[in-house]
């Protein structure tokens, strides 16, 4: 694979792949993983190597680790935002993330939490410093200072910002797991790595290692890592550079100590760490080191909601019921705090470990919390809800209560081969916190003067089935059989909650064109043929994952497909740009797309997943995700702002053509290398006016 093609990878791996790296074997929910790497070079082509374990992985170099990982694209894309001179990129960045890099090699972020594949620490701490910078354009820098300053000193608070980041999680190779060195006899250990001591790459005959998770942490040495690793992480005329600006090097040192209560440094990492996390949690791989012995809380929780629900513990579809099947047929709605109060029960009574417990989280919210943080539940707009948590009346014949309700996708907690329950015959309709629970109480009762987490037992207890008699909770380990992989529970792939309802819809779901009205005809310019520098995604059968996503944006299966086919279309040819039939046009802002000519396009080859919501075909469904899914620039130029961007025609002979509609991607670096030309026969332009 050369240099350009791993950078392009990164659509496919990093965002949630990695199958192309590990072979995965699945025993008893733990994931064994072989790397897929050459043997490292310790012995004459003569003398005999003894076989090595699969799970001893190599020492490699920082090139070779982001390749391998493919995560160079997410490197670009904090050189990028940088916005450094490439001499200072090459002398101040590029030392200190290969640095970083070979310090951590392919350790996971967590054992079993988010970003616990091999390189998941690498991955995890790239997106936070990609994140990180972008949302740094949105301060103003140092605080309080007047703008000359803020422009004399905002580039090293820039610089100062990335090294927190890069460094705020890499004590976790010191508290969180074991390494093991090896040489040339894999049957032999060298010793014990200490991160304190520096990278494995300077440990003597040291070629491989392996990973294994301590029953506790050593915070302390956590705590301390940061700030022993600046020196030798941040060449030194960078280091100098930081020093330049006291308060900034104060605060850079008081947050690597781990002494920080504030400081905008905490305030913008720990939003990106956050968007992060967020995002392997929803999208990300389920892979494992074969060495955890901890099973996720969402696995579990999921396997108990399942066996809740289909032995019947919960009453269904009737008055006073615990859980409702929308008129959909594609949702279920179960009554929150009856839902974490029925599978809290049913794991402790199931789950045996000989000693210790795990334990089940007692607090209802944190059960809500797991799942909303792996993306299993639909979240309610704030006018509906608070939280995870859903205000909603159910009506069915002469009965009808508000409750308080968590809404999940149907396919997520019902196999697709188990036999479902049928939709409810009665309506479930959203209302506001403050709406009265019945007719018979509007007087005297309204929701928001209950406990939005416990309100709804008094009205659906009585339809709740005693479970099996519970066992200490002492006892608590998985044995709960389920009928879906692991996979698919630890990281279900959900449709994107549907469009808002008529009243409740932004601007931008009214922004969308007929077929007709897309003038992309109407540039006339001298064919260009697409360069062979412009790469095509890394071939798969699997859906294409999106990275380059704007901060905060959810996951939108059907627009990332989108994303990657203009991507693979570019790259392959078959997809042409700049001429007069394209459905792409590069311009100054980024990457135009036609619309809705490009999406009438794309639908006449690839299927629309998943419900279409609120709208009225597969065309404006797509447009719809496209808008949601954190791709597309606000043409702020146009009142009110707008997804749409307008571009004035040139024909040949000189004349003005007509005026196109296009969504804009505005970094389109992050899908091809290099960027082609812009076309000189467009030009920004207003809004045209209605005819």
């Amino acid at each position: 694979m050369n240099t350009t093609e791993a950078i392009l990878g990164v659509f496919l791996v990093c965002a949630g792949g990695g199958l192309v790296l590990w072979q995965i074997k699945r025993q008893n929910q733990t994931v064994e993983t072989m790397a897929t790497h050459a043997l490292p070079q310790t012995a004459a082509p003569s003398t005999p190597v003894a076989r090595r374990p699969a799970r001893q992985m190599p020492i490699q170099t920082s090139a070779q680790l982001l390749a391998q990982a493919e995560c160079q694209g997410m490197v670009e894309q904090i050189r990028t935002r940088l916005g450094l001179t490439p001499e200072n990129y090459a002398r101040d960045v590029a030392p200190l993330i290969a640095n970083f890099v070979e310090f951590v090699q392919l350790l996971p972020a967590s054992q079993s939490h988010h970003h616990a594949q091999p390189g998941g620490l690498m991955q995890h701490t790239l997106e936070v410093a990609s994140h990180s910078l972008a949302l740094r354009e949105g301060y103003k820098l140092p605080k309080g200072t007047v703008p000359e300053e803020q422009i004399r000193l905002g580039p090293v608070w820039t610089f100062g910002l990335l090294v927190a980041a890069l460094l705020h999680d890499i004590g976790k190779p010191v508290a969180d797991v074991v390494v093991t060195l090896y040489g040339s006899d894999p049957n032999k250990p060298l010793k014990t790595w200490s991160g304190l001591a520096g990278s494995m790459r300077l440990t003597q005959d040291a070629t491989h290692y392996t990973v294994d998770f301590p029953d506790t942490s050593d915070y302390g040495a956590h705590q301390r890592l940061p700030t022993s690793l600046l020196h030798a992480m941040v060449p030194a005329g960078a280091l100098q550079w930081l020093s330049t600006d006291p308060l900034l090097f104060k605060e850079l040192l008081n947050y690597l100590d781990g002494g920080a209560t504030d400081g905008v440094l905490k305030e913008i990492i720990t939003k990106a760490d956050q968007l992060s996390v967020s995002e392997n949690l929803k999208s990300g791989t389920r892979i494992r080191f074969a060495a955890s012995n901890s099973t996720p809380l969402i696995e579990r929780l999921m396997a108990g909601l399942r066996a809740v629900l289909a032995e019947g513990h919960m009453a269904i579809n009737r008055p006073g019921a615990a859980a409702f099947v929308d008129p959909d047929g594609q949702h279920i709605w179960l009554v929150a705090g009856a839902a974490a109060d029925q599978v809290r029960q049913l794991l402790s009574s199931r789950e045996v470990k000989p000693g210790k417990s795990a334990g089940i989280p007692t607090d209802n919210t944190r059960l809500f919390d797991t799942w909303n943080e792996y993306g299993a539940l639909i979240q309610p707009p704030k006018e509906f809800g608070k939280g995870s948590v859903w205000w909603a009346r159910i009506e069915i014949d002469d009965w009808n209560h508000v409750l308080t309700l968590l809404k999940f996708p149907i396919e997520l907690v019902y196999p697709a081969e188990a036999k479902r329950p049928a939709p409810l015959v009665g309506s479930i309709t959203p209302v506001e916190p403050s709406t009265p629970r019945s007719d018979q109480e509007a007087s005297t009762q309204v929701v928001e003067q209950q406990d939005p987490l416990t309100m709804e037992q008094s009205v659906a207890g009585a339809a709740i089935q005693t479970p099996p008699t519970a066992v200490d909770d002492s006892e608590s380990w998985m044995t709960i059989a389920s009928d879906t992989p692991n996979e698919q529970v630890g990281a279900p792939e959900i449709s994107p909650p549907p469009s808002p309802s008529p009243s409740t819809a932004t601007t931008d779901e009214s922004e969308f064109l007929d077929e007709g009205e897309s003038a992309g005809a109407a540039i006339e310019t001298k064919g260009r043929q697409p360069t062979k520098a412009v790469q095509a995604l890394t071939p798969t059968n699997k859906q294409p994952k999106a990275l380059y996503r704007m901060p905060g944006a959810i996951a939108r299966p059907n627009a990332d497909k989108f994303v990657a086919w203009i991507q693979q279309g570019l790259g392959t040819g078959s997809l042409s740009y700049n001429e007069a039939d394209s459905l792409v046009h590069f311009v100054p802002e980024g990457m135009a797309i036609l619309t809705p000519k490009a999406f009438k396009v794309y639908l006449e080859e690839n299927s629309f997943e998943g419900s279409t919501g609120t709208s009225i075909d597969h065309l404006r469904a797509l447009q719809n995700e496209i808008q949601k899914a954190g791709y597309l620039a606000v043409n702020k130029e146009v009142s009110p702002p707008s997804k749409f961007h307008y571009y004035q025609t040139q024909r040949a002979d000189g004349k003005r053509g007509a005026v196109i509609t296009t969504y804009l991607i505005p970094n389109p670096q992050a899908y091809v290398r290099p960027v082609p030309a812009q076309n000189p026969l467009l030009a920004k332009a207003d809004k045209p006016e209605a005819k």
